[in-house]
């Protein structure tokens, strides 16, 4: 697998968490990890883990497109205020547009600043809040004692969503043999005509299209999905 490039911007304690998280999945595959802020004790805190840590001054660099250069992924982190947010991601689009494009993952403190992102041209995917994800989840724990959580994943685990492949269209799961091909196992599906039933699918399973297939395996092989 390929090495792939990512930039954090923004080393609040999110941001240091994501650091030492993608640190650790250098075992799954080879990471390139640019870090910038403009505190320059937590850059130097984090130097030891990452390749490329850049002091990142808003107010006083005039060439913010500069810091995307040859990233496959950015990652707006900034959880102080939206105005860093909005600035970055605006000259992250302007990049875009120029060269290469890399995907931008963008943190919104609020609604507006939702709204902002997307009319700059970041999907709504690839709009994220740390807040808002762990109230849903603590709120969920506190209402339904019984709420179902994912277990951990052991090293080398992971869990992806795909739609159905145009290759698999219309084959039942004992044709696709995706534990010997892929060392993987197709824990439920969601038919696309019936989105709030979860089907556990059988051997003699058909898969369609417009199915979303929920699949748990090595992540060395998982991978292989986005190339069907």
């Amino acid at each position: 697998m390929s090495q792939i490039s990512i930039g954090i911007f923004g080393l609040g304690r999110f941001g240091i968490a994501l650091v030492k998280t993608l640190n650790e999945l250098r075992k799954e595959r080879s990471i390139h990890l640019r870090v910038l802020d403009r505190d320059a004790k937590k850059v130097d805190s984090i130097e030891s883990i990452c390749e490329d840590p850049k002091i990142l001054d808003l107010e006083g660099d005039t060439n913010l497109k500069d810091h995307f250069d040859n990233l496959d992924v950015a990652i707006i982190a900034i959880g102080e205020n939206t105005l860093p947010v909005i600035q970055l991601a605006n000259a992250a689009m302007e990049w875009n547009s120029e060269e290469k494009r890399c995907r931008i993952l963008c943190r919104a403190h609020d609604e507006k600043t939702e709204e902002i992102l997307e009319k700059l041209g970041i999907p709504q995917e690839d709009i994220f809040s740390p807040e808002r994800t762990a109230a849903e989840h603590i709120g969920l724990k506190a209402i339904r004692p019984r709420h179902a959580q994912f277990p951990p994943l052991g090293p080398g685990q992971g869990l992806i969503s795909i739609q159905t492949p145009e290759s698999w269209l219309n084959k039942k799961l004992a044709d696709l043999n995706l534990r010997e091909k892929y060392e993987a196992n197709l824990l439920c599906l969601i038919r696309a005509e019936e989105p709030d039933e979860v089907i556990t699918p059988k051997a003699e399973t058909p898969l369609r299209e417009g199915d979303t297939l929920y699949l748990l395996g090595a992540l060395k092989k998982l991978s292989q999905f986005q190339d069907l």
